[in-house]
Parts: structure tokens; sequence; C-alpha cells
């Protein structure tokens, strides 16, 4: 084997796989978190440039461990014992158990490190909500403050969507507002009638923010659910929020 030849196959696609096998794997419809991911992705057309990407189908449909699951000082300095500041109804104070907070910090360590949480003044345990609008729900989301009730905490293995979920209220209203403006606009949304299409949630139907943050929360644990209900909005997530947001899989 010449040095060109041996160049070409194995330092060429080194440098540049990275950018091209991610475009080549987004583009491939093949889902990290479905079972069906390394078999879909391994059979995606490849060209001259992207001959090699097949090779990283293992890396592309299983998120990292645990060497990236370590939780920043600073976000877990967000669980804040007492009552949300300025807090809209007058709601119980629930305080955080030792098993909540090993829960909630679990579920902040496995955000995609590109989420923002500039803004986000706190994360707190309420009883129960009263709020007319809000009766029966686990969590809520008023002016950079997160609200988990009681009730979120009778299902511990749903925390992570609970906590991504009130996350991208957050992230909607703050360092997203521009890619929430451009999802209402790409998906026909207007302040007198909702988007076209199929709903994941009853409430999503009344409310782009609601919409919006169920739409990522599906895009993020059930992906093939929200490609199959509601294609365009998965098709529109899939160019949008990319590939590097996904969720960690932490032990």
């Amino acid at each position: 084997m010449s040095f060109v030849t041996w160049f070409i196959m194995f330092i060429v696609p080194s440098v540049y796989a990275n950018d091209e096998c991610v475009n080549w794997f987004k583009n491939s419809g093949a889902l990290p978190s479905a079972a069906n991911c390394e078999l879909k992705c391994a059979s995606t057309i490849t060209d001259m440039a992207t001959f090699h990407c097949p090779q990283s189908c293992e890396k592309y449909c299983k998120p990292k461990k645990s060497s990236n699951c370590k939780l920043k000082e600073s976000l877990r300095k967000k669980i804040k014992k007492g009552s949300p500041q300025n807090w809209p109804h007058p709601e119980k104070e629930s305080p955080f158990s030792n098993d909540d907070i090993a829960l909630v910090e679990k579920a902040l360590a496995r955000l995609p490190d590109n989420f923002s949480f500039v803004g986000l003044k706190g994360i707190y345990k309420l009883e129960r909500a009263k709020s007319l609008f809000s009766v029966g729900t686990p969590a809520t989301y008023s002016d950079g403050q997160i609200v988990l009730y009681q009730k979120a905490f009778n299902n511990p293995k749903d925390i992570p969507r609970v906590v991504l979920h009130e996350i991208v209220h957050h992230l909607h209203e703050s360092g997203w507002k521009t890619q929430f403006k451009n999802y209402k606009d790409a998906t026909n949304w207007s302040a007198k009638s909702p988007r076209d299409g199929d709903f994941l949630s009853f409430d999503s139907k009344d409310s782009p923010e609601e919409d919006f943050a169920t739409n990522v929360e599906y895009y993020l644990f059930e992906p093939e659910k929200l490609k199959n209900k509601v294609p365009h909005v998965f098709k529109w997530m899939n160019k949008n929020i990319k590939m590097q947001f996904q969720l960690k899989e932490c032990r």
C-alpha cells in the first residue's frame, strides 16, 4: 500500500469524519434512542466523502455513559429549599427529601451540555398546584423558577421528563427565543389558531409554549412517537434541535 493510499484511507477520514458523518447521520433518519438505530444507520447510502461513516454508527446511536454525567455545582445549587419568590399562588411548601434531591440531580445531570441555564433562579418543591388551570399537574414554570409538586415524585421514573419539560419552558423564554419564534413560524402557530396536525398532549393545543416543550420532550425521550404522530414537527426538530442535543445515559 502506497503512502498516498494509506493517507487517503486512514488519515483523511479521521480529519473530516466529524462534520461530514454528523450531517450524514442526521440526514439518515436514524434515531439515537430507537432500537433499530444501528441497523438503519449502517444501511444508509454513502458516497466518496462518507463511505467510512457507518463505522461510527455505534457511537452515534449510543450516548456516552457516565463519564459526562457529573453535575455542575452551579446547577446543583439551583435546587432550593422554601418557596419561590413572588409566587402567584398560595401553595404550601413540601420540603425535598434526600431521595427527591438525588432524583432531581440525576435528571439535571442527563441534560445536554448545550442547554443554557442562565437566568434560572431555582427549582423548588411544593405540595400541590392550586391554580385552576394547573390542578393535577406534576410541575410548572414561571419567571425563571421551576416548581415540582409532590405528584411528580409519585412516579420517580418520570422525573427526568418532568424536569426536562420545565427546563424547555425556561429555554424558550431565555436562550431559545429565536428557536421558539422559528418553531412557531415553521409550524404555522398564530395568535388566533393552533398549528396544523396532531398534538401529543391535550394542553398543547391551546399553547405554543406547551406544544414546544412537549415536542422537545418527546424528541429526546420518545422520538419515534413524535416522528409517527407529528412528522413535520419531528422534521423541524431534527433539523434545528440537532443530534448533539441527546440525553446522557448515566449509570
